[in-house]
């Protein structure tokens, strides 16, 4: 299987003057979230820390509207969180602060990461409906009074990953490259 590595530079000529505008917007947005990331790292009034932290969030909650509006337009984007219940989305925020934290230490960072996959494959494939099961064995530590195995039930999502391509977009940040990053620091 061959890579393909797109560049920003690879879309000219095929962007619509609709996705041009939404690009813009975005842009808009996510420049004047950087303003509030400034003032917050450098403020030291509680009463403007608390006035940019609401403006942050407000901005976000618009970020997230407008990339609702943007997928809803595009029938072969699937992005979960848009189409999930609003229940299930609280452990998957709290993992991400976690992973995005910076005193987030490497062991921790190493188990959420681990959580974070399980997380996504659940949620992309272990619903209800997965009747398809793959089986994994594992060795277990137990060896008396003979060495003990596990059987695990997981989704068989081959068929399913067959010319498809999967991201996780963390508001502008792709957790595919934090992990692979993280990954180089973890075994170099």
């Amino acid at each position: 299987m061959s890579k393909i590595i797109l560049k920003a530079q690879d879309l000219d000529g095929l962007l619509t003057e609709k996705d041009n505008e939404y690009l813009a917007r975005m842009d808009s947005l996510y420049r004047q979230a950087m303003v509030s990331f400034n003032i917050l790292s450098t403020t030291r009034s509680e009463r403007e820390q608390k006035k940019e932290e609401s403006s942050l969030i407000e901005l976000y909650n618009t970020m997230g509207s407008l990339m609702q509006e943007i997928c809803a337009e595009e029938p072969r984007i699937q992005v979960y969180s848009f189409t999930t219940p609003q229940e299930n989305h609280g452990e998957a925020s709290r993992l991400i602060a976690k992973l995005r934290d910076i005193k987030t230490g490497r062991q921790e960072f190493v188990y959420y990461i681990q959580r974070a996959f399980e997380l996504l494959f659940n949620l992309a494939y272990g619903g209800a409906g997965s009747v398809n099961k793959n089986y994994l064995i594992v060795k277990t530590p137990v060896d008396i009074p003979v060495q003990n195995f596990a059987v695990h039930k997981i989704p068989n999502v081959d068929e399913q990953l067959e010319n498809t391509v999967m991201c996780v977009m963390l508001r502008g940040a792709l957790l595919p490259s934090m992990i692979i990053s993280k990954e180089i620091q973890e075994y170099s």
